[in-house]
């Protein structure tokens, strides 16, 4: 399959595109897929987390899940943490159909929850590349 399409403007360009269409009709293959595949392919090289590390704050709901699930599709091998460990641990083994990723508890209310969190995720991997701090808590005043 021939996919080189080149605009020279002369100097035989015409065969050259000819030659291309005829070979992409013979394959079957519409031009615009393999530059729509070429474009998505480049993309992906572009943004890949492949080899890399996060933690999710705050993960197991709303946008820290949303965040892990995106870091996953893009190739990071993803922790998420929260107070709540059972909800953590449930929804990264259902996050794990995309890629590596673990659940437990973890809190960032105090400095000492914090330093214990980050034993753990020291426990779990030797880098962390990424960190969302996505954690919160709301207070209840009014505003």
């Amino acid at each position: 399959m021939a996919a080189a399409v080149a605009f020279d403007h002369g100097h035989g360009s015409n065969q050259m595109i000819l030659g291309s269409i005829i070979s992409l009709q013979e394959a079957s293959v519409h031009p615009v897929a393999l530059e729509r595949e070429a474009a998505v392919s480049f993309f992906d090289s572009l943004f890949s987390l492949a080899g890399k590390n996060a933690l999710v704050t705050g993960g197991a709901t709303g946008l820290g899940r949303i965040c892990a699930e995106t870091l996953l599709g893009a190739g990071a091998r993803v922790l998420i943490a929260s107070r709540k460990a059972d909800a953590c641990s449930e929804i990264a083994a259902e996050l794990s159909t995309i890629g590596p990723c673990e659940g437990f508890g973890g809190d960032v209310a105090s400095e000492a929850s914090v330093l214990a969190l980050a034993r753990e995720v020291r426990a779990r991997i030797p880098k962390l590349d990424i960190l969302v701090n996505n954690a919160g808590t709301t207070w209840g005043a009014g505003l």
